[in-house]
């Protein structure tokens, strides 16, 4: 599942960069519109949902902070601007992030992971429970652990696979979630697999392991040398 995303900028370069820099991100955000200034921005995301929108401070017909002020809270903002004395306005406003121009690859990922995991934050289950409660923009649904595919850490958080394609954000580690879902087996420092969706095992180097899964996107994943004995029991 992918969220809606719009981009306004002024400046063409400015436009180019976010849009390239988003390109990291297809998978996760779509750019629906993109914006050369203020004007028919905030009617245009009350009659369409918008998940994340950058916008420039400075633009003809709005600032960037004053239209913050008029958007649903639903829609998250980041801004993006060559002026660092408005920072401290922009966060009064709950903007997610303030990036300073020339913005990094590594920057911009970290404030677009942020919003991603405000809009799929999943809730563990309880100790025998077969659900997951997850959160797809405004809206909450339940997941069966028995579709997790599999589950890595990233960032400080964990990220779900299930296998219809989608990723869902946990805040909490990885060997929560093993003490919770038994039935998983970790290959790697950072991977956490469940078993029924192996199709292939193969040996690659330095005493590693190459484990496909059956999800949407057939995902190879390589395990560590330290849990080679967990490899070899799912191999008996």
């Amino acid at each position: 599942m992918s969220f809606n995303c719009i981009v306004a900028e002024d400046e063409e370069l400015g436009r180019k960069r976010v849009l390239k820099l988003l390109e990291n991100h297809r998978r996760d955000f779509e750019v629906v519109k993109v914006f050369e200034n203020g004007k028919g921005l905030v009617d245009f995301v009350k009659e369409n949902t918008i998940h994340l929108a950058f916008l420039d401070i400075e633009m003809p017909y709005a600032k960037g902070t004053e239209i913050i002020q008029q958007l649903p809270r639903s829609t998250h903002v980041i801004f993006t601007t060559a002026y660092s004395n408005f920072a401290v306005e922009a966060f009064d406003h709950e903007a997610i992030d303030y990036l300073l121009k020339p913005i990094s690859q590594e920057r911009f990922d970290k404030a677009v992971y942020r919003v991603f995991s405000k809009l799929t934050v999943a809730k563990l289950p309880s100790p025998g429970s077969g659900k997951i409660t997850v959160k797809l923009g405004n809206k909450h649904k339940l997941i069966d652990t028995s579709e997790v595919v599999f589950i890595n850490s990233s960032h400080k958080y964990s990220e779900i696979h299930d296998k219809h394609g989608n990723r869902f954000v946990h805040s909490d580690s990885l060997s929560t979630f093993e003490q919770r879902l038994r039935t998983f087996v970790q290959i790697h420092r950072g991977i956490l697999i469940n078993p029924d969706y192996i199709v292939e095992i193969s040996s690659s180097f330095n005493s590693k392991y190459k484990v496909k899964m059956s999800d949407k996107s057939n995902t190879v994943l390589t395990s560590g040398r330290t849990y080679i004995q967990n490899i070899k029991d799912l191999l008996t």
